[in-house]
């Protein structure tokens, strides 16, 4: 299929980014968004709304994401053409994600311009505000049939607050509406471990060597004064969650008995 067939086959989206002036915005997002575009995947007539707090921000936006995708794409990957196309699509949207106020009114004057359009809201944001972000959302009038809510784990703390993060969104949007994703575990590297643990002959007979010797946990307090927003805030609370786990997990294996085994176990792991 031709990159002008694909264009054509895929449906008309409303993305709305929640945190679009934070780091994950600028670093992943963002770029993969430009790379979906670039080759057709996003409907040239869709529309990407990036929710911002601050003045600046809100001024500056399309300097700032044209700076970030010069960084943060590969060698090549972007160019003038495409940079325009992409940037008309692109709009800051002055909104605080906790207080609903009129500019939570200006976002759905935005998005109902064209109600038959699937809408996906991207919570880039601390997992504390994603029920609030939710519930601002289902009062406001902005969740339909078509629209999506994708939130990135881990969700919460404990188990107790991911239960309760999970409730909330669960009041306002339906199962098969929830995306819970952890973009961590698509890195390339990561994929590739499954080839490196069990394909590689060298690596093969070190880690059977190590797994029969000697498995040390180690026990490390992460959340000390210093280093406390950093907990909160996703840079160790996401490393010692859902990606470091899977991976222990993969890399302290064995070699299954039959390939069937490590397929169910692989597609069980990442599930």
């Amino acid at each position: 299929m031709t990159a002008e067939e694909l264009n054509n086959s895929v449906a008309l989206v409303d993305f709305v980014i929640f945190g679009g002036a934070g780091d994950l915005a600028y670093r992943k997002l963002l770029p993969a968004m430009y790379r979906a575009y670039k080759e057709g995947k996003i409907d040239k007539t869709s529309r990407i709304y990036c929710t911002v707090r601050k003045e600046a921000d809100f001024e500056n936006y399309s300097k700032n994401v044209h700076q970030a995708l010069n960084n943060f794409l590969y060698e090549g990957e972007f160019d003038a053409a495409n940079w325009e196309g992409f940037s008309s699509m692109v709009q800051a949207v002055m909104v605080d994600i906790t207080t609903r106020d009129e500019k939570w009114a200006n976002l759905e004057q935005l998005l109902q311009a064209d109600d038959d359009r699937a809408r996906v809201f991207y919570l880039s944001t601390p997992p504390t505000v994603f029920g609030i972000c939710c519930q601002n959302l289902h009062d406001q009038g902005l969740i339909t049939d078509k629209a999506r809510v994708v939130v990135e784990k881990p969700l919460g703390y404990d188990a107790k607050s991911a239960a309760e993060i999970n409730d909330t969104i669960a009041t306002y949007f339906t199962e098969s509406q929830i995306f819970r994703i952890d973009h961590y575990l698509g890195k390339e590297t990561v994929q590739n471990l499954m080839a490196l643990r069990f394909s590689n002959i060298l690596f093969e007979q070190f880690w059977n060597f190590l797994l029969n010797l000697l498995i040390l946990p180690l026990s490390i307090n992460f959340c000390f004064p210093p280093v406390q927003a950093a907990c909160d805030f996703g840079s160790i609370s996401s490393l010692r969650t859902s990606p470091s786990l899977p991976q222990v997990d993969l890399v302290s294996n064995c070699v299954p008995s039959v390939i069937s085994t490590l397929i169910e176990w692989f597609n069980y792991t990442f599930a």
